[in-house]
């Protein structure tokens, strides 16, 4: 993002496709530096995907689940929604990735009301809130039992490798 953000200002147009994430790419066609995008296929992708203005398109979704650690957590223990990880049963057990603002800006749009908000910053101020995939590395040493932000692929991955971990998705 930053090369692209250097390279307009510069004035030297050189990159045909960047690939990335949503906010980022957003960024981009709010500083006008891509151009609209046109083509057939289009069509084939979900409203959602294609913002109004067309300067992006999404070509991937990273679906989000809850990832526990199964030497840690029975799966009939985890709650049905963000809500239930407030419960005082799940202090200092929960893991968030400190860059997934995908995920964040998801529940921001599902909790469109302000209240969850003030309750949830307090489950983030108990979290082990961590940069780089935060349960990843952590997990077959049990330090964390449940990570709020992970990728379903991800959880996948690790549990092919015979890491104690499996998912759940909750609420929407």
């Amino acid at each position: 993002m930053r090369r692209a953000l250097n390279e307009a200002k510069a004035r030297r147009h050189v990159v045909d496709v960047i690939e990335t994430n949503a906010p980022e790419l957003e960024a981009l066609a709010r500083e006008r530096v891509l151009a609209r995008f046109f083509s057939p296929h289009v069509a084939d992708i979900p409203q959602w995907g294609v913002p109004a203005h067309r300067m992006w398109i999404a070509d991937r979704v990273d679906f989000f689940v809850v990832a526990f650690n199964t030497a840690r957590v029975r799966r009939e223990e985890l709650p049905a929604t963000y809500e239930g990880f407030l419960d005082p049963k799940w202090k200092g057990r929960i893991g968030l990735e400190a860059t997934d603002q995908e995920w964040l800006a998801g529940l921001a749009k599902h909790w469109a009301s302000a209240a969850p908000w003030s309750s949830f910053a307090a489950c983030r101020d108990e979290a082990d809130v961590r940069k780089g995939t935060c349960c990843c590395p952590r997990w077959s040493r049990r330090e964390v039992h449940v990570s709020l932000t992970n990728y379903a692929s991800n959880a996948d991955s690790m549990k092919r490798k015979a890491k104690p971990i499996d998912w759940k998705p909750v609420e929407r």
